[in-house]
């Protein structure tokens, strides 16, 4: 983790922390809410197609529209385009999941009644699991091929963010289309909806 990226790191957890004590102060007068969410994964990752993500969230938003928010997302198992070289084949497949734990601020547009944007910024681990598999020629002309699997699961812990547009379709419903930021490799378009309690 180079020197920028650390100071990045920091002044994120500081307001992140610095939100969720506000948000947390003014309890009696917000609103907690539960959602779920449906989009898909932009991998920047040579021989990795882009996945279809779910995953579901739960926050408190404050009166004053500053809340906190915590998220959950996996992908769906994708292929992964492999160039062979020494075997006679190879296939591969791999799925992630985010955990995220984000500031939040809405802001509510006046003239347009229920309209709001949404903003966050937090700490996220992404994780990614890979399976490999290869066949190589037997050693002798009449030896079966030999198989190989390979398996690697990897986790990246940073900094991550979002911002969104969301509409109150009742006073306890609303809905919310988002762009996340949350990987330098993996951002996300999404779209979901959360019941507020």
């Amino acid at each position: 983790m180079n020197r920028s990226y650390k100071i990045l790191f920091t002044l994120t957890s500081a307001l992140f922390l610095s939100v969720s004590a506000h948000a947390m102060t003014n309890m009696e007068n917000g609103q907690a809410y539960i959602g779920a969410k449906a989009g898909q994964f932009f991998i920047d990752q040579d021989g990795f197609d882009d996945a279809t993500a779910y995953g579901g969230y739960l926050g408190y938003n404050s009166a004053e529209n500053v809340g906190v928010e915590a998220e959950y997302l996996q992908t769906s198992s994708e292929d992964i385009k492999i160039k062979t070289t020494n075997s006679l084949s190879s296939k591969g497949e791999f799925d992630m999941d985010a955990i995220g734990l984000y500031g939040t601020y809405r802001y509510h547009f006046p003239s347009m009644q229920g309209l709001y944007v949404k903003g966050k910024l937090g700490l996220v681990r992404v994780g990614l699991n890979v399976e490999v598999q290869s066949v190589y020629a037997g050693v002798t002309p009449n030896s079966p091929n030999v198989i190989r699997t390979f398996n690697e699961k990897e986790h990246d812990f940073g900094v991550g963010g979002g911002a969104g547009l969301g509409y109150e379709v009742m006073p306890n419903l609303s809905i919310e289309g988002e762009y996340s930021y949350l990987d330098e490799d993996v951002q996300m378009a999404s779209l979901g909806a959360h019941f507020k309690f």
